[in-house]
């Protein structure tokens, strides 16, 4: 059972956290398989199911493929010696060390199953939503940071001050967006500046975030006045730079938090392995 980061659940008879994995792989049975199998006509219509892919859309019905309507990588560890370019086979297979299934949609959470044939049954999991939007906004929470680095060092402390509010509000933004299960509104309809606040203080007690979060955005909200606008008097250059050190935590807690893409859902990673005619499980 895991997340991305982690290892897939197994289950064998008198394997490792035997029970533990048999009850996660009934409740995926009993949530995502059989249904999708009911609503199909039933096992005489489905046939044999051997691998399935539950895709979590933000916002939508869950998307269950049986079979050969989706492709699988995995990592595996194997027992005996393999040269490269030879098949692979499950007599080969020692553990199986990561599941990942080929092409899924970088906003949707996904849940994979799997049952080699001596038996072993594998699944893996990873249940968040909008990942691909959240990786966005800590791309731009970069550069926000980065501008904000440089408008200090060159002593323009209002710029700088600025800057590392917009960066510290789209690193908190991306972590919304990473806990939701719908698909956040765009425009005019996103969280507000006190939405932000309120969810770093709860969250803050939870540890979930950084443990200066909600101080921080306080703090720099509170400077906006004087730092866009020129009403108030601007920071010192010495609390601006450890302001901007504080966001700079904020936004690297928040890239953990918020994980990355698997290689399969990676653009270039699949043209690679089209272009070199590998199968899905062929790939390196």
């Amino acid at each position: 059972m895991s997340s991305t980061d982690n290892r897939p659940t197994e289950t064998a008879p008198g394997g490792p956290n035997d029970e533990f994995a048999a009850n996660v792989l009934d409740q995926m049975r009993t949530v995502f398989w059989e249904p999708e199998v009911a609503r199909r006509g039933g096992e005489s219509v489905t046939g044999p199911v051997l691998r399935a892919l539950a895709v979590l859309h933000p916002g939508q019905p869950v998307e269950v493929r049986f079979n050969n309507e989706f492709e699988l990588m995995a990592r595996s560890r194997v027992g005996s010696p393999v040269q490269p370019g030879d098949a692979v086979e499950v007599a080969n297979v020692e553990d199986v060390e990561a599941l990942e299934p080929v092409g899924v949609d970088p906003n949707a959470g996904w849940v994979v199953w799997v049952v080699l044939p001596d038996g072993r049954e594998y699944a893996q999991f990873d249940f968040t939503r909008n990942r691909g939007r959240s990786l966005k906004m800590l791309r731009l929470a970069d550069d926000y940071l980065t501008t904000a680095q440089r408008a200090l060092e060159a002593g323009y402390i209002g710029p700088s001050v600025e800057n590392a509010l917009a960066a510290a509000e789209l690193a908190i933004t991306a972590q919304t967006y990473s806990l939701a299960t719908e698909e956040p509104p765009m425009g005019g309809r996103r969280n507000s500046h006190s939405a932000r606040q309120h969810w770093t203080k709860v969250q803050v007690g939870l540890g979930n975030t950084t443990p200066d979060a909600h101080e921080t955005l306080i703090v720099l909200n509170g400077l906006r006045g004087a730092s866009r606008y020129g009403e108030g008097d601007i920071p010192s250059a010495e609390r601006a730079a450890s302001l901007v050190a504080t966001v700079r935590s904020m936004v690297e807690d928040a890239e953990t938090r918020v994980g990355q893409l698997m290689r399969t859902q990676d653009p270039e990673f699949l043209d690679m392995i089209a272009g070199r005619g590998y199968t899905a499980g062929e790939a390196p």
